[in-house]
């Protein structure tokens, strides 16, 4: 598995995976009860929420009165609600009848609702549990406990009754009566706080900027508070919000959030919307959430302590802050009218995140992160049954399953195109007027579309749509012709196709941007064109020789493949030293899935692999070690074949894995500790390099004896080695340690070293480990993502296991995250995939959105067994004649 010693979990696009009941099917009729979205006829203006929440206590009390405006004579007012207890409810001042359909409340007056302005109250009770990730909930810190929101995106109906649906966006008042010890927060500042009886207290906050229900957010609890300044053109206060005694640990996000708040808004050119920044770290739980005003991140996400803060780490804070602050504008200010256009909320922040840590800081190189992004999301977009970006909504599940690869990365990957193709500056003129024509309101991909078209002068829609409005991604076969005159490449598009998969017969259907690069007596020199068709030709105008290398993908902006028939151009561009850092990886990326779609020998890549491995650029060479990991899991390596695998990947990477050591070198370059990562870990376990893994060992018992005796950067790869190479002698240490109190941080590095060992009988117990009442549901999560990037044998200890405690291990996690347990790695051979199949077709109508997610995971088992089958035969010969 490519990249697995550099993270034990689940990265933020967990942030947003939800669970949904609605549909673009349209409205219902208002005298009916809804089955999909809500009718029309009634609208929220105005919400005023009140709530007494007590971390203590197993439930709490709340009101609701909103503002209607009724714009037909209705008989019945529908709004949301799940498992809330409704005590009582008046319509303009009137005793109403309640009703529960589903997910939907009906409140029905004594009479017909005329068409005007009204005022609906509702009084309900509601559980308070522990880690649910659902609506209001409670969350654990030592011996303190807390209450947060995450309603995101069809929460909000478990937290209080609301109409929740993103179009739905008013002011809101939130009034929260507290214990007086405790720091209450919401969206917007606190107006007033007054002490109460009985040791409790009333906060009263501002009314807020219209949101949807899906962004109102509040947090509870013996929280302290680390000033982080004022940031912006209005100087907005920033706060980072930690649980009690971890303030030490807030010092890098705090000098990160005013910088990266800052360069949001000189890119939007729009102040920052929000009247406060407070970012608030919630124990025990993976990933982040865009709240206005008031940012949720995992403490793991957030927090280090100082003195042993990992460069990944900081990395890692800058990028989520950067994703989640950008929502503040694109999101939250102006958000999309529908779920269908989720993709531009998290494409959007996605993109913009890797140019603002691309702009802040350099010195990270954050092209190979691009490249590395565009990669996934081709990846997820090269299954038959890839969904298209902009989906449309039409089952419970769709929404649950848009929050994936295809959102994320590449709409961020198409955007990156889009922006290079019309040029940064109308890019960026066209974000802003979007954003100032939508403002707190409502938008759709077509006003962006139009924003974008207006500032580019030409039309972009058909670009775009091609790319949003249809999955898969393209080929562009790239052939250098220089038999006539001038010389020139010829493109072909068609669908890409993983092995396994029928290539379509139908004309490929995108209009690709597309420039390329070459050798010219000057030195380098591009051409482009817009291909709307399946075949055309570019002529090559700056030369008049034939160039020694071509690229069909000039800067790696492009989303497409580019395959080269020419081996000998192919492999030019692979090591040609003048290209720059995103070009190179990409199309060492592109080799691999060349790879995988059969249409290059495994022995190409592996042909080529000494000379990357070698390479100057660390990060290249780090690329050439993933290449290595890719495909030691597919797997391509038979048994008889072990050795010599073992012995290439001591060949061609043991030297420079033992000159790099574990311990970093004073004023060393982060790219070097990346590359460590790699090709250290890869030695130790692929290259089972005895001495290396060894060395590993020492230093994890030591790490784990004194955490100040081994350097942080080394501990994490030390630590990963350890498990994948140790006993019991040192899993029993190792879980001992777990046990105790300790940094954040570094119990989530036991929990996934636990589940990473490489005895299958170790392994077992890591993962019963994660069902103990001591670990939090999102702890399993994030440790379930290490376990998911075992080997080929843990990866089948791994799904048996699952299998085995499959409705304790659903029951443990957040329900947003139980359709992943459909996504485990079922094998690369037939019967693991039957089974497979026979274990999971009856328990997908038991979770939302896990039918797709099974459907693509059997897809995925299918295209392993057809690469195996090409490929297995081609790695062989490779080896045999080392």
């Amino acid at each position: 598995m490519p990249n697995r010693p550099l993270s034990f979990g689940f990265r933020r696009v967990w942030c947003g995976v939800i669970v949904m009941i609605a549909s673009a099917a349209g409205p219902a009729a208002a005298s009916e009860a809804p089955t999909l979205r809500l009718p029309q006829t009634v609208k929220p203006v105005r919400y005023a929420l009140e709530a007494t929440l007590d971390p203590a206590a197993d439930s709490y009390a709340g009101r609701v009165d909103i503002e209607l405006n009724v714009t037909a004579e209705t008989d019945v007012v529908w709004l949301h609600a799940v498992d809330l207890e409704i005590s009582g409810a008046t319509l303009g001042g009137t005793a109403a009848e309640t009703t529960q359909v589903g997910d939907f409340l009906g409140v029905k007056p004594a009479k017909a609702l005329p068409a005007g302005a009204t005022q609906l109250h509702v009084d309900f009770k509601a559980r308070l549990l522990d880690g649910t990730l659902a609506g209001f909930f409670r969350a654990r810190e030592g011996k303190n406990a807390y209450v947060f929101s995450k309603l995101e995106a069809v929460f909000a109906r478990r937290a209080f009754p609301c109409f929740d649906e993103p179009a739905f966006k008013t002011p809101w008042r939130i009034t929260l009566h507290v214990r007086k010890e405790h720091i209450a927060l919401a969206n917007s500042p606190v107006a007033s706080e007054k002490e109460d009886a009985g040791g409790l207290k009333t906060v009263t906050f501002a009314e807020s900027r219209p949101l949807p229900t899906y962004l109102v957010a509040i947090a509870v609890g013996p929280f302290e508070l680390v000033d982080a300044g004022k940031a912006g053109k209005k100087g907005a206060p920033v706060r980072i919000v930690v649980p009690a005694g971890m303030a030490k640990t807030a010092a890098y996000a705090a000098k990160a959030a005013p910088e990266i708040l800052t360069r949001l808004e000189r890119y939007f050119d729009l102040p920052y919307p929000y009247d406060k920044l407070d970012l608030v770290a919630l124990p025990g739980q993976p990933g982040a959430m865009e709240n206005a005003g008031l940012i949720t991140f995992g403490t793991r996400r957030l927090l280090a302590d100082p003195a042993r803060q990992t460069s990944e780490h900081r990395r890692s804070v800058v990028h989520i802050m950067a994703h989640e602050m950008a929502h503040m504008w694109f999101g939250d200010y102006v958000t999309m009218t529908w779920w269908d256009d989720i993709w531009l909320n998290e494409g959007f922040a996605n993109w913009l995140e890797q140019k603002v840590v691309a702009e802040w800081k350099p010195e990270w190189r954050e092209d190979a992160a691009k490249a590395r992004s565009r990669a996934k999301a081709m990846d997820a977009d090269a299954l038959a049954s890839a969904r298209q970006v902009r989906q449309p909504i039409e089952t419970k599940g769709d929404i649950a399953n848009a929050f994936d690869a295809i959102t994320y990365d590449k709409g961020a990957s198409v955007l990156a195109m889009i922006e290079a193709w019309i040029g940064p500056d109308s890019f960026q003129k066209g974000v802003k007027t979007y954003l100032q024509g939508h403002a707190d309101a409502n938008a759709t991909t077509a006003d962006f579309v139009a924003s974008m078209s207006d500032a580019a002068g030409l039309d972009i829609g058909p670009v775009l749509s091609s790319f949003v409005d249809q999955p898969g991604s393209p080929l562009v076969t790239v052939e250098v012709r220089c038999d006539r005159g001038t010389p020139r490449v010829s493109l072909t598009q068609s669908r890409y196709a993983p092995a396994g998969v029928p290539r379509s017969d139908k004309p490929a259907a995108w209009r690709i941007p597309i420039c390329v690069k070459y050798g010219a007596p000057a030195g380098t020199a591009r051409a482009c064109m817009l291909l709307t068709g399946g075949h055309a030709e570019l002529l090559l105008d700056e030369t008049r020789v034939c160039p020694e290398w071509v690229v069909g993908n000039d800067g790696g902006v492009g989303y497409y493949r580019v395959r080269t028939p020419d081996e000998r151009i192919a492999e030019r561009v692979l090591r040609e030293p003048t290209l720059s850092l995103r070009e190179r990886i990409t199309a060492i990326l592109d080799l691999g899935g060349q790879v995988d779609d059969g249409t290059v020998p495994a022995a190409a890549a592996l042909r080529n692999l000494g000379a990357l491995a070698a390479d100057r650029d660390p990060l290249v060479a780090a690329e050439a070690a993933d290449m290595a990991w890719r495909l030691a899991t597919k797997p391509f390596v038979v048994p008889e074949m072990e050795e010599r695998w073992a012995k290439l990947v001591e060949k061609t990477f043991g030297d420079r894995a033992r000159r790099l050591g574990f311990k970093p070198g004073r004023g060393e370059e982060e790219d070097i500790q990346r590359l460590r990562d790699q090709v250290v870990s890869l030695v130790a376990v692929e290259g089972r390099d005895k001495r290396v893994a060894a060395e590993a060992r020492a230093l994890a018992k030591k790490w784990l004896d004194d955490r100040k005796a081994v350097d942080p950067e080394a501990a994490r790869t030390a630590m990963w080695i350890a498990a994948r190479t140790g006993d019991r002698e040192l899993y029993e240490v190792m879980r001992a340690e777990a046990s105790r109190p300790q940094d954040t941080n570094d119990r989530a590095l036991l929990l996934a070293s636990l589940v990473s060992f490489g005895d299958p009988t170790l392994l077992r117990r890591g993962l019963e480990n994660l069902l103990g009442d001591d670990v939090s549901s999102g702890e399993a999560v994030t440790a379930l993502g290490a376990a998911a990037k075992h080997d080929v044998i843990g990866q089948a200890v791994v799904r048996e296991w699952v299998r085995q405690n499959f409705d304790a291990v659903a029951r443990k996690l957040p329900m947003q995250f139980r359709a992943t347990l459909f996504a485990s790695n079922g094998g690369c051979d037939e019967p693991s995939r039957r089974k497979h199949e026979q274990f999971f077709a009856d328990k997908v109508t038991q979770i939302d959105g896990a039918k797709r997610v099974l459907s693509q995971a059997l897809e995925r088992m299918d295209n392993c067994i057809a690469a195996r089958k090409v490929q297995e035969a081609s790695v062989t010969g490779f080896l045999r004649g080392q």
